[in-house]
């Protein structure tokens, strides 16, 4: 019996004996430990990137004392300003700069006072102690002073 034409058909080979399988301690050593190793890896990166870095601490609180002395200055520095501005005007001169230069001096020392107070209050359950009266009185100051030089400056 032929199957092509006159050839006559081959005996067919038999197929390779199957390979022994691999024992499982193979399996796991070789394919299963490395597996889950990066698997482990892995997921550590995804889950480190994902966190939020820790909060840094607080700055400590200025100390009231330096910052009563910067306050202070700005107040010299304004009122130097506004003598300057002063002298030009009576020379009649542009002295707007001057002026805008002290108003602007004065509204910073007084939010700094005003924020020594508010602080000190916060920390005494709404009471201001009477040691820290004067910082009241240098707001008054102050804002006195602002008035001056608002009306210096539309002269």
């Amino acid at each position: 019996m032929t199957d092509y034409g006159d050839r006559p058909q081959r005996p067919r080979r038999k197929a390779p004996p199957p390979r022994p399988k691999a024992p499982l301690w193979v399996l796991l050593v070789f394919i299963g430990l490395p597996s889950a190793a990066i698997v482990c890896m892995v997921g550590y990166i995804i889950y480190r990137d994902l966190q939020p870095p820790p909060p840094e601490p607080p700055p400590p609180p200025p100390d009231p004392a330096v910052l009563v002395k910067e306050a202070d200055a700005l107040y010299r520095n304004a009122l130097k300003d506004r003598a300057a501005g002063r002298a030009k005007a009576q020379e009649e001169k542009d002295a707007s700069f001057e002026f805008n230069s002290a108003i602007k001096k004065l509204q910073e020392a007084q939010q700094v006072y005003e924020g020594i107070i508010q602080k000190i209050k916060e920390d005494n359950n709404g009471v201001l102690p009477a040691d820290y009266r004067g910082y009241e009185n240098k707001i008054t100051e102050i804002q006195r002073a602002l008035v001056d030089t608002a009306k210096m400056k539309n002269y």
